[in-house]
């Protein structure tokens, strides 16, 4: 969805909550989220990308970790950007959060926002809730063009005060901005190993090219020396000729 689509949504949203959310509400979070668009989009380089889209989800909801997962070529979801809410990278490969609700997220491709995980009845059984002691949790479907890629995740071992609706939409416009964004750092990331590998084998080219041209002058070089060998060698001999032929043996036989 677009990010104008998104935004009429927001505003729709609100409008059905009637007097609860003022004008400066409204006008501070649209301020807030076309600012965090313009800084993930600010950037081609995907860990650059990566971490900008993390940092800001974070600061958006006042989650405490956050957590980036990709669709891989086998088609599983690996996880790959993790930072807590100062920016310190957590350890991607031990996973520490429900993976449970990022897999709902993906196979769904609709957002979850749990306000109170433990005493949520339908989440409250999840063993990572649980032994993880999370309470807030929002995860939305990272989608481009109908393409799901992967899932962006932010959780809290406290209870955030948010206004559901609001934070949700909010994330959504984030996650659908941040899908593209990524997406297009993948694809000038390839452009870029593309270019370098095209650049390398262009000047393997180069330097079979020259080595070839110096082995056709070195078979033409070793042709001229065989030559002026065998003239040398015609000399020599016809030389030894002459040379018996003065020799002091050669004069007194005569």
């Amino acid at each position: 969805m677009k990010l104008e689509d998104l935004v009429h949504a927001l505003h729709k949203d609100r409008a059905h909550t009637g007097s609860a959310i003022d004008e400066a509400d409204r006008t501070r979070d649209l301020e807030m989220i076309l600012n965090v668009v313009r800084t993930i989009n600010h950037s081609l380089i995907l860990d650059e990308v990566l971490h900008l889209v993390l940092e800001n989800a974070i600061r958006v909801t006042n989650a405490e970790r956050g957590f980036l997962l990709l669709q891989n070529r086998e088609g599983k979801l690996e996880c790959v950007h993790a930072c807590d809410a100062s920016g310190t990278l957590l350890n991607t490969e031990e996973l520490p959060i429900s993976r449970s609700i990022v897999d709902d997220v993906f196979a769904t491709g609709e957002s979850i926002c749990i306000e109170n995980a433990l005493t949520d009845n339908e989440y409250d059984s999840r063993k990572s809730i649980v032994s993880l002691k999370l309470q807030t949790i929002l995860a939305s479907p990272l989608v481009v063009r109908e393409e799901k890629i992967g899932v962006i995740y932010v959780d809290s071992r406290s209870i955030q005060p948010v206004k559901k609706d609001t934070i949700v939409s909010l994330f959504e416009i984030l996650a659908g901005q941040a899908a593209i964004a990524i997406k297009n750092a993948q694809l000038y990331d390839k452009l870029r190993t593309a270019f370098a590998e095209l650049q390398q084998a262009n000047e393997q080219l180069i330097k079979s090219e020259r080595m070839a041209s110096k082995g056709e002058m070195a078979a033409e070089i070793s042709h001229e020396l065989k030559n002026l060998v065998a003239v040398v060698s015609i000399q020599l001999q016809s030389l030894m000729r002459v040379f018996h032929r003065y020799s002091p043996e050669e004069s007194e036989r005569k």
